[in-house]
C-alpha cells in the first residue's frame, strides 16, 4: 500500500512545481508539501480533481473530487486542499495536513489530478462557476517510493 505520492505540476506561462503526499498510517492525516513557481502573485485554490488526464494539461482536468461523488457543490468537496498565497515572485511553498485525503482505499487520490486555480475559491459560487475562472497548473498524482530520510 502506498505511503507516499507525488505530482509534478505543469501549467501555462512557465508554472512548474512538485507536490508530495505522505501518510504513515491509513487513519492519519496526509502530509502535503508543495513548491510551485511561476504563479501570479496572490491567492490560488489548490484542490484534487476527480480524474487525472496527463495528455491535455490544464484544459483536461475534471470536476472536483467529492466524497462519494454525490454533490457538485463546493461546500461538499473533501479534496479542497486550501486557498494558498503565492509570493510576489510567483513562488508558492507550503506544508500542511490534509484531512479527508487518503493514499489508499476507495477514496485514494492516486491517479487523480491536483489542480492549482488562477484565483482563490469563491465560496459563494458553485464548482462550475469557480472552474470557469481558470486554472494555472495541474499534475497527475502518482505512487512514489518511500525514502528513509523522509520520516
Amino acid at each position: 500500500m502506498p505511503s507516499r505520492a507525488v505530482a509534478v505540476i505543469r501549467g501555462s506561462s512557465g508554472v512548474n512545481g512538485t507536490v508530495w503526499f505522505s501518510q504513515d498510517k491509513d487513519d492519519e492525516d496526509v502530509t502535503i508539501k508543495g513548491d510551485i513557481t511561476g504563479l501570479k502573485p496572490g491567492e490560488h485554490n489548490v484542490h484534487i480533481a476527480e480524474l487525472g488526464y496527463p495528455n491535455d494539461g490544464i484544459s483536461s482536468s475534471s470536476t472536483w473530487l467529492n466524497k462519494l461523488s454525490t454533490s457538485p457543490e463546493m461546500k461538499d468537496a473533501f479534496a479542497n486542499i486550501a486557498n494558498l498565497k503565492a509570493q510576489n515572485d510567483g513562488s508558492l511553498h507550503f506544508e500542511m495536513k490534509g484531512k479527508d485525503i487518503h493514499l489508499n482505499g476507495r477514496e485514494s487520490i492516486i491517479g487523480r489530478n491536483i489542480v492549482v486555480d488562477n484565483e482563490k475559491t469563491d465560496e459563494n459560487l458553485t464548482e462550475a462557476q469557480n472552474i470557469t475562472r481558470g486554472r494555472s497548473a495541474t499534475g497527475v498524482i502518482a505512487i512514489a517510493e518511500r525514502i528513509e530520510d523522509d520520516e
